[in-house]
């Protein structure tokens, strides 16, 4: 039997290496892998349908079920996934002290995901909803002139404002205390199908699962078994070693079961802050097919 063509376009992430150079295979297809920097992908791969699979911020995705939107949908394939707290900046002067000034200041940001995620931190960390606490997204330039300019008290973003210091000071142990207390590792990206494609090869999520799930287990296994500097980064086995002790193996789950906590937030936050009108369940996001993954 003929394998079924795909286009599928991702950025060059290290857990995906093995599919983009084709040492992982998905089984039944002839995949031509391409390469496209993340920022494109929404417009080129959403809007436009110029590829079969690709990945999207989970918030332009949850907001497009909401919509009723199901020209795509997703696999519980986490591409990119960043704690909000290091993402958190202010301008030297601010009002913004603390974590709980932010509902009160004049907030950004330059996604939507990392504002969900914020919203989830901040309800977390002081056992109430944030309210009618406003976070309007704008391009990153926007952002970071608008902070400088003092125009807002706090920018939520993972590109650095010059100008900005960061509100959490030692943000890899409270990165570290959060997950401990929450379990939540926000997912900030997700892979997508068109449609009309699995709708005509239902196998093709099994399919494209497997192939994700073992190029991201022989990434993992190059990081823990690492026997050089296989990364030009010093220390790297002392980071894995701790990320381990604090996440276990493995520490870049793929699946529903795995990632029901961080979903089920991320979720609550999106109704909570108007992103969609009723409340959506982990398996509303994903093919049928991955349901028990």
């Amino acid at each position: 039997m003929a394998k079924l063509n795909l286009t599928v376009a991702v950025d060059a992430y290290e857990h995906l290496l093995d599919l983009l150079t084709g040492r992982v295979r998905a089984d039944g297809l002839d995949v031509n892998w391409l390469r496209v920097p993340a920022a494109d992908l929404n417009r080129r791969f959403a809007d436009r349908g110029e590829f079969d699979v690709a990945d999207l911020p989970l918030a332009d995705y949850v907001a497009r079920l909401s919509r009723c939107d199901r020209s795509v949908v997703a696999l519980p394939v986490f591409t990119s996934r960043q704690f909000v707290q290091e993402a958190v900046w202010v301008k030297k002067g601010s009002p913004v002290k603390k974590i709980e000034d932010i509902i009160a200041g004049r907030c950004a940001t330059d996604d939507e995901t990392t504002s969900l995620y914020l919203r989830v931190w901040l309800q977390s960390t002081l056992s109430r909803d944030p309210g009618a606490m406003t976070c309007p997204v704008m391009d990153t330039a926007s952002l970071h002139r608008k902070l400088a300019a003092g125009e807002l008290d706090v920018a939520i973003t993972f590109a650095k404002p010059s100008v900005a210091e960061p509100l959490v000071p030692d943000v890899i142990e409270a990165e570290r205390a959060y997950y401990q207390a929450t379990k939540i590792f926000p997912i900030m990206r997700v892979i997508c199908i068109r449609s009309d494609l699995l709708d005509r090869h239902r196998w093709l999520a099994t399919s494209l699962l497997h192939a994700f799930e073992e190029a991201k287990q022989n990434s993992l296994n190059r990081l823990i078994f690492a026997g050089m500097s296989r990364y030009p980064m010093p220390w790297i086995n002392a980071y894995v070693m701790r990320t381990r002790t604090v996440f276990g193996d493995n520490f870049w789950p793929y699946g529903i079961n795995a990632n029901r906590t961080t979903l089920d937030a991320c979720l609550g936050a999106a109704h909570a802050g108007g992103l969609t009108e009723q409340k959506l369940e982990a398996q509303d996001l994903f093919d049928e097919a991955t349901w028990d993954s």
